[in-house]
């Protein structure tokens, strides 16, 4: 028997992050990372302040 197995494992807090990232026609948008969580209020940051500056430097977009 292995007594680390028995005694169960707790889990510490893992650093962890969310990458988007788009493909449209030709063009690849991103990668972005987003190292908080990803909730709603997160998501629409991204999107505002990097997804769609990006797509607006694509003239084929």
């Amino acid at each position: 028997r292995i007594s680390s197995l028995d005694e169960g494992t707790t889990q510490q807090n893992h650093e962890k992050v969310n990458v988007w990232a788009g493909i449209i026609e030709e063009n690849i948008i991103g990668p972005f990372f987003i190292d908080d969580n990803l909730n709603g209020e997160n998501y629409l940051a991204l999107l505002q302040n990097n997804v769609v500056p990006t797509m607006a430097n694509f003239s084929s977009i």
